[in-house]
């Protein structure tokens, strides 16, 4: 909680987004009321841009991540309930549309800042994040666990392999499948099969 690391941890996991991607992410890239799909409202993330550092300049947000090469190639990910409820209480009074939701940590702790929102490095990220997971003796669980953690249940929620590569950003199906999905597991529905009676 004092790293602020908690909530990023419910947002990947409900969007299996990369960290630099969540890093990214504005209030303005949130619709929590929900877009209109089938007679139901379903709150979407808009997910693409990344955060960088470029020398000499620091952290800058860049429009063209891995998804895509422009605000066009933004992928829509529906957010699940817990993510909503918890980015609802996550949002200050006083933040702006353009400010980050996972912004780097002012010093009056809860309070608006004085000199605007910054965005906050990954690497820095990562480095409370290390001290944390080995602290409890889970050093394997980096951040690209959560991403594949999401990735592995939409597949067994019974979403198809286009329809996960599609909310992964993977442009080839087959990168989802090959690097996203358990392979060398028990598939007990093979033995449902029925059997071949004697001639």
């Amino acid at each position: 909680v004092r790293s602020a690391i908690y909530d990023l941890v419910v947002f990947m996991l409900g969007t299996g987004c990369r960290i630099s991607e969540a890093l990214a992410v504005r209030w303005r890239d949130l619709d929590l009321v929900g877009v209109e799909h089938e007679g139901r409202h379903v709150a979407v993330a808009y997910l693409g841009p990344v955060i960088v550092e470029v020398k000499g300049k620091g952290l800058v947000r860049r429009e063209k991540g891995k998804t895509g090469a422009s605000v066009h190639d933004r992928r829509v990910v529906p957010l699940p309930r817990f993510v909503v409820d918890m980015l609802v209480l996550r949002r200050p009074e006083w933040a702006r549309d353009d400010d980050p939701v996972f912004p780097a940590q002012s010093r009056r702790r809860g309070k608006q800042p004085t000199s605007g929102v910054g965005y906050r490095s990954a690497n820095n990220v990562d480095r409370a994040w290390r001290v944390i997971r080995e602290r409890h003796g889970y050093p394997w669980v980096t951040w690209h666990i959560f991403r594949k953690t999401a990735i592995s249940e939409w597949k067994a929620m019974g979403l198809t392999d286009l329809q996960a590569a599609d909310m992964a950003g993977h442009k080839q199906v087959s990168m989802t499948q090959n690097t996203y999905y358990g392979r060398n597991q028990l598939h007990p529905e093979a033995a449902d099969r029925p059997g071949y009676d004697k001639a």
